[in-house]
């Protein structure tokens, strides 16, 4: 049933006034000025009432029927629970309902007569919880006679409600045809779209396919025209390089008289190095010989000066071992003259030891530098002779 059967049938219901249940106010209940009483349909904070473990009773003036009952509650979990008690004048016993905390409500379906009533929270110890408003919904005593009178006719509204959704049903009927209609026009133009797509489809992919190909023919003609181009400028090329490989042979010719007769000269220069270097090895020779047997004397010197320090301090321990009477410091004091010129002595000498010495190893690393440059310029020479570079390893050394 559609949204729109729906409200025509509940128009049709409320035609009939139909009686609904409502919120009673506070003046069907006796002692008004009571606390509990006051939170019947109550919308001021100052009377809410903290929440306890007790009975919070209220009576009615008359009975009435009673569909609900919802206490607006705060501080309390879904897990708290509330108690009621309902006392109906039909029953001898009171009728007892629990139900739990939902949303801050404890909301109790009752669907009975009845003149008091009371509920009891359960307790909290950590928490303080109020109650703030209490709801009832249901019937007076009024509204039950009405609603006695209109079961009464109940089947006339009945007859009535059942004309009413024959023609609801034949109306939506005849609109569901039209929507099969619809639907199955819809279905025929979505199929020549479809073909219609198709077709347009196949017609853009052959004309890609001959743009693809008249793209192709222009690039490979472009290609043609850019190689004939590269060969004409390739040929011009290798002109002008045989022009130049000509001149360049030419100018090649001219070096290379002229490197040959660069080599006969190094040739010519390397063939005299040898007796240089000779002379020089055998005055170096001599030279050494020379500053070593200068150098023979100071160190000969050394040697003795050493040898007479050292054996007259042997003396002078010696003689410090006699008998009482003599003077260590005496015999100290008239040597020390002697050991200041025996120390001169031995710096002296010790000097002209180490300018010989110097001398000789000089003369040594020169012979060495001057056999290591005879190497090169041999190498120099036969790479020469031969077109090449020198090895860098040679350059290095």
């Amino acid at each position: 049933m559609t949204e729109k059967t729906k409200d025509e049938l509940l128009s049709a219901i409320q035609e009939e006034n139909i009686v609904l249940p409502t919120e009673f106010p506070i003046e069907f209940f006796n002692k008004i000025r009571n606390k509990t009483t006051q939170l019947i349909g109550n919308s001021d904070p100052e009377k809410y009432q903290k929440g306890q473990h007790k009975w919070y009773e209220i009576s009615v003036k008359e009975t009435i029927f009673i569909n609900s009952i919802t206490i607006i509650t705060s501080k309390y979990t879904k897990y708290d629970g509330a108690q009621i008690k309902i006392t109906n004048p039909r029953y001898s016993s009171e009728m007892i309902k629990a139900t739990k905390n939902t949303s801050d409500q404890f909301i109790f379906e009752i669907n009975d007569f009845a003149t008091s009533f009371a509920f009891r929270p359960d307790g909290k110890y950590f928490t303080s919880p109020e109650i703030q408003k209490i709801t009832i919904i249901g019937y007076s005593s009024e509204e039950i006679d009405e609603i006695t009178g209109i079961a009464s006719n109940i089947e006339g509204y009945s007859h009535r409600i059942f004309e009413k959704c024959q023609e609801i049903t034949a109306e939506a009927n005849a609109r569901q045809e039209e929507l099969d209609n619809f639907e199955a026009s819809k279905s025929s133009i979505e199929s020549e779209i479809e073909t219609l797509t198709e077709n347009k489809e196949k017609i853009e992919s052959e004309i890609k396919d001959v743009t693809e190909q008249i793209d192709s023919y222009n690039i490979r003609l472009t290609s043609f025209k850019s190689a004939e181009s590269d060969v004409k400028m390739r040929v011009s090329s290798l002109e002008d390089s045989i022009d130049g490989k000509k001149q360049e042979q030419r100018v090649l010719n001219a070096q290379l008289s002229e490197d040959r007769s660069i080599l006969k000269k190094l040739e010519d220069d390397i063939n005299m190095f040898p007796s240089e270097i000779s002379a020089f090895v055998q005055q170096g020779g001599k030279s050494i010989k020379g500053y070593t047997f200068f150098a023979v004397v100071p160190i000969a010197i050394i040697f003795g000066v050493t040898y007479a320090l050292l054996s007259g301090a042997a003396d002078l321990t010696v003689l410090y071992k006699e008998p009482e009477g003599f003077d260590i410091w005496t015999v100290f004091i008239t040597r020390l003259p002697f050991v200041a010129i025996a120390t001169a002595i031995l710096a002296a000498c010790y000097k002209l030891t180490r300018v010989f010495i110097s001398e000789i190893l000089n003369i040594n690393r020169q012979r060495l530098n001057l056999s290591t440059i005879s190497i090169i310029a041999t190498d120099v020479s036969l790479a020469s002779c031969e077109g090449l570079e020198p090895d860098s390893k040679v350059h290095a050394t």
